[in-house]
């Protein structure tokens, strides 16, 4: 083995200056777990599993594990290894009958359609065993639909689109309520207004950051709410369950963003300009925004807003770190 620098120099790979992983070479790695868990306890909340005592899945006991996403030399890598173990319930006669259903390992190197699952329940009755034998046939085939469904989901989310490759758009929603704090609608018709500018620099590729802001589904994961995006010039978008709402008047793919912007409770009809503008430089990814017309009574709220409800929150969902310029 080669001295550590001293190895042949046509393999070497320098570091470019921008910062960009050209035709993802190197070794990128990112952490689904916290996504999975959440999507797949979502999935499974109250899920009938066999119509035989209106048999449903109460609670997910355990979800322990690691999911991983990797990309190197172009190719895509998911590593993950999970135990799901989930409490159901049914009734039959008025008999309340519990018990279980556990994966002991969901893995990359097994195939969901063949992975050992097991049902186990607490009653020690004929009816126990009739509803064990049914679950057996009916709830482990669903239950595997929806794991290797939500495993396809994770996969799509996080993946980092290859030079030549179209991502993959999820239809799928997180369905929560808003969670910026509501205000009362202003009273004042005062058309004093004020402009919101910014600068920041993130450690990812404009191409990840202009999906964080246009994919539905990563605006739904890391502001915790519903959104929605038509991604196309004059489509509609919704933020935080319709707290925010506006039009999309421009989208020019890893460049530029430009939307007709409002909250709620602003005055009815006015809507500010918000553009985007995404550039790689050295070191990441620089994004500046201009939002023009912002009702000085919510300057403060929105001016913070997108400090804490959309950088901080990218941050902590998929692991860009930024700082401000």
């Amino acid at each position: 083995m080669a001295e550590f620098g001293k190895g042949d120099p046509r393999w070497l790979v320098d570091d470019r200056a921008d910062g960009r992983n050209v035709n993802a070479w190197h070794w990128t790695e990112r952490d689904c777990t916290k996504w999975f868990k959440k999507t797949l306890s979502d999935a499974l909340k109250d899920i009938t599993l066999c119509s035989h005592g209106d048999c449903k899945a109460k609670e997910v006991e355990k979800l322990d594990g690691e999911m991983t996403y990797c990309n190197r030399k172009r190719k895509h890598m998911f590593f993950y290894e999970v135990e799901l173990r989930l409490k159901w319930e049914a009734n039959i006669d008025d008999t309340k009958i519990t018990g279980q259903i556990r994966a002991p390992s969901i893995c990359d190197e097994e195939p969901i359609e063949s992975m050992e699952m097991r049902v186990t329940t607490t009653s020690k009755s004929q009816e126990g065993d009739i509803l064990k034998k049914k679950l057996q046939q009916e709830a482990i085939p669903k239950l595997r639909e929806v794991i290797k469904r939500v495993v396809g989901e994770t996969l799509e989310h996080f993946k980092e689109p290859l030079p030549d490759e179209a991502m993959i758009k999820s239809k799928s929603q997180t369905q929560n309520t808003g969670v910026l704090i509501q205000q009362e609608k202003p009273t004042t018709t005062s058309k004093s207004m004020k402009n919101i500018s910014m600068k920041l620099l993130f450690c990812s590729s404009p191409e990840l950051m202009y999906q964080c802001l246009t994919d539905p589904q990563r605006l739904s994961f890391f502001t915790q709410s519903s959104a929605q995006m038509e991604n196309k010039n004059g489509g509609k978008f919704s933020y935080f369950g319709g707290q925010v709402t506006g039009t999309n008047k421009t989208l020019i793919e890893n460049k530029e963003i430009v939307q007709n912007w409002r909250f709620q409770s602003w005055p009815e009809g006015h809507h500010s300009t918000v553009t985007i503008k995404i550039q790689q430089v050295q070191g990441g990814t620089e994004l500046s925004l201009e939002q023009t017309g912002v009702p000085i009574s919510d300057f403060d709220r929105t001016h913070t807003g997108w400090k804490q409800h959309f950088w901080d929150r990218i941050q902590a969902a998929f692991g860009f770190t930024y700082k401000a310029l």
